[in-house]
């Protein structure tokens, strides 16, 4: 049982800083390491978010992970005046170690998740109302080309590239329909004038 028994604390230790401790029959201390490791790991979430500070983490956890084994070698030699856990409070406080970290981390993926998927929405939806970015749009045509057009379609937004979008045709040459742009920060441009020599090209070419 010797030998299983620094196996045990060995992979205790390895799963959470603390555990190994305890389950070497040294609760308090490893109360210790376990406080110093969840402290460790918040600063890592908030504070320090380097890569250096990752080491100091690692460090820690590898000196957690040979004190466990030191401590149960000695235990096991009769060097240590320390037995390993046998009782249900004992494999209690190990489960407290080793859980907490565990909610811990499946509380942050839940946040990381809620809050991408809020940005994800908010991103989706446009600043402004479609309505107020079409009568913009048939403005701005109206002002540049001294003509009136319509609108094919509605407006649509591209939440990636952050512009609207309308098709739209002159009433008096139902022909073009073209493609006119609002961007996030209020220019415009159009394909009219693109669309326009296509349809004058064809019109040329075309056999009479």
């Amino acid at each position: 049982m010797g030998i299983i028994n620094i196996f045990i604390s060995t992979v205790l230790a390895l799963i959470y800083p603390g555990a190994g401790q305890i389950y070497n029959g040294q609760a308090k201390k490893g109360f210790w390491f376990f406080g110093i490791a969840v402290t460790l790991w918040f600063l890592s979430e908030t504070i320090f978010i380097r890569p250096w500070f990752e080491w100091i983490i690692l460090l820690f956890h590898m000196w957690a992970v040979i004190d466990a084994i030191v401590v149960a070698i000695g235990i096991y030699r009769g060097k240590r005046d320390l037995s390993f856990v046998r009782n249900w409070k004992g494999f209690v406080k190990i489960a407290i170690v080793i859980v907490v970290p565990l909610c811990l981390l499946l509380a942050k993926a839940a946040l990381a998740r809620f809050v991408l998927f809020n940005y994800i929405e908010q991103a989706s939806e446009p600043a402004e109302d479609s309505a107020k970015v079409q009568r913009e749009i048939m403005e701005y045509l109206e002002d540049k080309y001294g003509q009136e057009f319509e609108a094919v379609g509605e407006v649509e937004y591209s939440p990636i590239s952050g512009y609207f979008s309308l098709d739209v045709r002159p009433k008096e040459n139902k022909r073009v329909t073209f493609a006119v742009y609002k961007h996030s920060y209020g220019k415009m441009n159009d394909t009219y004038l693109t669309s326009l020599w296509d349809i004058q090209f064809q019109d040329e070419i075309k056999p009479h």
